[in-house]
């Protein structure tokens, strides 16, 4: 009776014992998966933590169930964002769009490299034709010039607006009428320099003294409200002879810069100016187009020999 009673206490012991056993270890992995350590191996360990990925806000770095994240509604990519992310694509969203580019050259107020040798040539003979305040045109000149053209002039503005006074090239300056006559071919560039080009333009009927004198003339014949006296005609008849000894004089003396601008008789009122243009190569004009020398084109052949 008595080894009957030990038999059960001791079987009823050995199974309390196995299930206290099965508890705790049923218990234990989550726990040591949780705490980041466990019986197995510490590459399991590793495998584990390694393959961890942490939800977008989990910055603590905190694990969290499987299932809840299933469960979690899909996060649209604007919460994805960053602060600065969002806040730089609502800028450029609002931002208008750049206008378009204007093809139309003559509302540029500089050198811009879009524009071709040819272009820049014809853009200030123009200004130089149509523009009603000569300063002006002379102002878009020197911005379209080079650093060596404007080195040749004085290097300044006011230099530069002094130079134009010139019988020459003041005769560019106050044309009435032009066209190209040829454009040369792209010469490539070297080590010290850009691309050349030359233009030839030929300007016709140029305001010169001439000119200028046979004009006012004929205003003062037509302002005149009276027939001229006896005197007064004798006066000008001698006032005519005079100029005309002056313009022979002038005609006479081509090496006399002041008024080398008076046209030949050959030349039948046209000029000839030989235009060279370079690309610049520095900044902060650099692959533009400027104007190297403007050549009046009996002074460019005299250059040649």
């Amino acid at each position: 009776m008595k080894s009957t009673t030990l038999a059960l206490l001791l079987a009823v012991s050995i199974l309390v014992v196995s299930e206290r056993t099965l508890q705790v270890d049923a218990f234990l992995p989550s726990q040591q998966l949780h705490r980041g350590y466990s019986q197995h191996s510490t590459r399991e360990t590793s495998f584990v933590v390694r393959n961890y990925e942490p939800l977008p806000n989990d910055s603590l770095g905190n694990f969290q169930d499987n299932n809840a994240r299933l469960n979690q509604p899909p996060e649209s990519e604007d919460s994805l964002k960053t602060p600065s992310q969002s806040s730089s694509l609502s800028e450029s969203t609002t931002k208008a769009s750049p206008p378009p580019l204007d093809d139309d050259i003559q509302d540029r107020s500089g050198p811009d490299p879009r524009i071709s040798g040819l272009e820049v040539a014809t853009l200030l003979m123009d200004a130089l034709q149509n523009t009603p305040n000569p300063q002006k045109s002379l102002e878009l000149c020197f911005l379209f010039s080079s650093d060596r053209c404007r080195a040749a002039v004085g290097g300044s503005l006011e230099e530069f607006v002094k130079y134009a006074n010139n019988p020459t090239f003041g005769s560019l300056v106050h044309c009435q009428d032009w066209r190209v006559l040829s454009v040369g071919p792209i010469i490539p560039g070297s080590m010290h320099r850009g691309e050349m080009q030359t233009v030839l333009i030929e300007i016709t009927k140029p305001l010169t003294v001439r000119t200028v004198l046979e004009t006012k003339a004929q205003d003062e014949r037509k302002s005149g409200r009276r027939r001229p006296t006896i005197e007064e005609r004798i006066q000008a008849r001698k006032q005519q002879q005079q100029q005309q000894q002056q313009m022979e004089s002038y005609d006479q003396d081509d090496n006399d810069e002041e008024f080398s601008h008076i046209m030949d008789p050959e030349e039948d009122g046209k000029k000839t100016f030989l235009w060279t243009l370079q690309k610049e190569r520095r900044p902060p004009r650099q692959d533009c187009w400027l104007v190297h020398e403007v050549l009046y084109k009996r002074n460019a052949f005299l250059q040649t020999f």
